[in-house]
């Protein structure tokens, strides 16, 4: 019998049960056919999500970056391919031959390149060369949508948590890009902007299911425009530059619920001047916010009812409708009364 690696040992107890042993998998080593099926799985993935691109709900950076990536980096390539088989097992348990040789078969695929990109990633523990850092948070979102795919959620959690602790240690100088639609921080590598902004949107889930999750992305975000009121704000000019203004607000709120949950009915903190000017801000903006929305809606190049960018225009609206209903509970002491009365001049969304 075969030692089994630590990196097996450290893997989720639900995902160690698939394999009884371990010399099965040293039997699929190399495995060229298996490893193409699995990157062209991946791609069929990938397709679904793809055609919303405009809807920015894209799980991967890239997934032509992530191929290019994995054609010179051992851990991203396991990933990758970890990730295409337990896409393909999926697929196969929702078929009629859904039980037997071929589903166990890709099973031990997935946790045979599950454990190689891990065992690989040891290298660069406590490195921060940007290039390492991208190569290890694209393993991160690899496992994170594995173990999604496997309804393995505590396990997915901890892969966004081992992601975002990575993302927290990186210097201020990498996150100037999130500040503004156009901004490119020449310091920051494309991939690894790419790959923070994924997991901004990721760690959004993690605020609504988990107590006292902390959004780090949003967070280093709105360090950098606690006081902001929007009054650099003159007008939208498009969907993408609106959804970018709605995402970032409805992230600030987030990062503010964060830093406030352990104040719920704290007088005194409420009533410190710096709490007050940053809800003033936040409320200001707001305000601004959905009068530019407004005005964009109204506008002779507006996007046709039904289209795609017309849904995004609502669904950003949306957003701050529930952004608003989420600054408007943070105060509980009703220190804040001036700042609902001015909430309620937000225009409805139609």
């Amino acid at each position: 019998m075969n030692k089994i690696p630590y990196e097996y040992q450290t893997l989720p107890k639900c995902s160690r049960n698939y394999i009884s042993n371990y010399g099965d998998l040293l039997q699929l080593t190399s495995m060229q056919p298996i490893q193409s099926d699995c990157f062209s799985t991946l791609l069929e993935l990938q397709q679904p999500l793809t055609k919303h691109l405009d809807l920015n709900v894209r799980l991967f950076p890239s997934s032509a970056r992530c191929a290019r990536v994995s054609h010179h980096e051992a851990s991203v390539k396991h990933a990758m391919i970890a990730l295409g088989s337990a896409y393909k097992c999926l697929q196969l348990s929702n078929t009629a031959a859904d039980r037997g040789y071929t589903l166990d078969r890709w099973n031990i695929v997935t946790i045979d390149q599950y454990i190689r990109s891990m065992s690989q990633l040891q290298k660069y523990t406590g490195e921060q060369r940007q290039e390492n850092v991208i190569f290890t948070l694209i393993c991160c979102l690899s496992f994170i949508c594995l173990e999604i795919l496997r309804d393995n959620r505590i396990a997915a959690y901890t892969h966004l948590k081992n992601g975002l602790n990575i993302i927290d240690g990186l210097p201020p100088f990498v996150f100037g890009f999130l500040n503004s639609p156009t901004a490119t921080a020449e310091q920051t590598k494309a991939e690894l902007q790419d790959t923070i902004k994924v997991f901004g949107r990721i760690e959004m889930f993690g605020c609504f299911y988990t107590p006292g999750f902390r959004p780090v992305v949003a967070i280093k975000a709105y360090n950098s425009r606690r006081f902001d009121d929007g009054s650099d704000m003159e007008t939208l000019h498009n969907g993408e530059e609106a959804h970018f203004h709605a995402n970032n607000y409805f992230r600030d709120i987030m990062s503010r619920c964060h830093e406030t949950s352990a104040h719920f009915s704290d007088a005194t903190f409420w009533s410190q001047p710096e709490e007050q000017k940053q809800q003033q801000a936040l409320v200001i903006r707001a305000i601004k916010l959905a009068n530019l929305f407004q005005s964009l809606a109204e506008a002779t190049n507006a996007p046709q009812p039904g289209s795609n960018n017309f849904f995004c225009i609502q669904l950003d609206q949306l957003n701050i409708c529930c952004a608003k209903i989420l600054l408007e509970r943070m105060d509980d002491c009703h220190l804040l009364d001036s700042h609902e009365a001015q909430l309620s001049r937000i225009p409805d969304t139609k």
